[in-house]
């Protein structure tokens, strides 16, 4: 899907404000970004471990990975502590929990 233009961006933004009764006195200062969001899968056959931003969770500065990222962490802790329980060497726990856990 392709990136809203930030001119409707703004003017959504301000019709929110708007809406919630913010006023707006002044503008200093006006900053945008563009934040990518989603992107390749990790590579699996790598020897650590995607997760977050690394594995694709959207980055971090959007605010939108943290809950996924929160309620991920105990199914990513559970699927690796059951590998090291069974004794799997360090190099098998990327290439055997990533299907787990994806």
């Amino acid at each position: 899907k392709d990136a809203m233009p930030f001119d409707l961006l703004k003017k959504k933004l301000m019709l929110r404000l708007n809406t919630l009764g913010v006023r707006i006195k002044e503008i200093y200062e006006e900053e945008w970004s563009y934040i990518p969001v989603g992107g390749s899968l990790p590579n699996t056959e790598q020897k650590t471990l995607a997760f977050g931003a690394a594995a694709s969770m959207v980055h971090p500065a959007t605010g939108y990975s943290v809950v996924r990222s929160l309620s991920e962490a105990p199914k990513c802790a559970s699927v690796l502590a059951n590998i090291l329980r069974q004794n799997h060497s360090k190099n098998m726990l990327t290439s055997s929990s990533t299907p787990s856990i994806s």
